[in-house]
């Protein structure tokens, strides 16, 4: 059976005024009478009516965040990292994808805020700057992992192409020098940002940029075995001693097949990936990569999208934050050849 305040108010000899404050934990309730509340609260089970109390309070106490594929595993990282924040906050959070579509995305903010949540995180790489600046006025938002000019949004967002240039100064490091470019999506800011790093790397060392070496790919697993595809045409004499894969996904997808045509890694090519995945430090070999801190990222996020609820606004970009390269075993030494 659903009670209602009334029937608990009638049951402990109180008004409704007084269970709603117990309930809702607002007002002077007498502590005599709030663990009466509190125990006929117990022994009717009484659920409140969530919708309701968002209704009255105009707060739904959750928050959305929308990244662009649910089970891509560095998204899952960073949802982790703004769950261990909102959960301390009091806050429940709903996850949505918006699979990298322009449509969807504004379909998935649409619901949200239909939903009345009382704030946004948005990992959307394509979603425009304008609309974002226009939709902040209507609810409370973070964006994370987009390049934004506007220091009048609030967002974190890691300046990456040092983390791709250090990669590949790796690979220069150890005797590479026909280093391919597995790319992601080109219209996305932070595959371009990697793929500068990897440029002003190969021309600080002197290595003429060669476009024959950029692999196409869109930051799947998928398109990291076609990659595969794509370096076993080349003519041996073409095929690059080294790649850097603008993703951990593309790097592994590219290292599976690989292993399935017998090719070695690192000893016939080595590969560094950008995001370290979880299972990067698993497979065999293990995946030499650039760690992007999406756990520390999604932190800061909530933390700042905290801070707007709570109307503390800031927005600046959390500079503490920074890209790593993580050496493993897939790169090979060819100094010594």
């Amino acid at each position: 059976m659903n009670y209602t305040i009334k029937d608990i108010a009638e049951k402990a000899g109180v008004s409704i005024m007084t269970v709603s404050r117990v309930i809702n934990n607002s007002g002077y309730v007498s502590m005599k009478t709030r663990i009466k509340v509190e125990s006929v609260l117990k022994e009717m089970n009484y659920q409140p009516n969530l919708l309701a109390r968002s209704l009255i309070n105009r707060k739904s106490h959750f928050i959305s965040i929308i990244v662009p594929d649910i089970s891509n595993p560095f998204y899952a990282e960073l949802t982790r990292g703004v769950e261990d924040i909102t959960i301390q906050e009091g806050y429940d959070l709903i996850i949505s994808s918006a699979h990298m579509n322009k449509d969807m995305e504004l379909r998935q903010i649409e619901t949200a805020r239909s939903r009345m949540a009382d704030g946004l995180i948005l990992v959307l790489p394509e979603l425009s700057e304008t609309k974002i600046l226009e939709m902040q006025n209507n609810i409370p938002l973070v964006v994370v992992d987009k390049y934004i000019k506007s220091n009048d949004i609030s967002k974190i967002y890691l300046k990456q192409e040092l983390g791709a240039y250090r990669a590949v100064q790796y690979l220069l490091e150890m005797g590479h020098r026909k280093i391919a470019f597995l790319s992601g999506l080109l219209n996305v800011h932070n595959n371009n940002v990697r793929k500068m790093g990897y440029i002003h790397a190969l021309e600080d060392n002197r290595v003429p940029f060669d476009s024959s070496l950029i692999l196409n790919g869109d930051f799947s697993f998928e398109s990291g075995e076609k990659a595969f595809k794509t370096y076993m045409n080349m003519k041996n004499e073409n095929r690059p001693t080294a790649i850097f894969s603008a993703s951990d996904l593309m790097a592994l997808g590219f290292m599976r097949c690989a292993y399935r045509h017998k090719v070695r890694i690192p000893e016939d090519v080595s590969i560094v990936g950008f995001d370290d995945i979880q299972i990067s430090s698993i497979i065999t070999p293990t995946l030499t990569t650039v760690r992007h801190p999406y756990l520390q990222m999604g932190n800061a996020a909530s933390k700042l999208l905290m801070s707007k609820l709570g109307k503390n606004v800031l927005n600046s970009t959390i500079l503490s934050l920074k890209n790593e390269l993580i050496i493993r075993e897939s790169v090979k030494d060819i100094k010594k050849i």
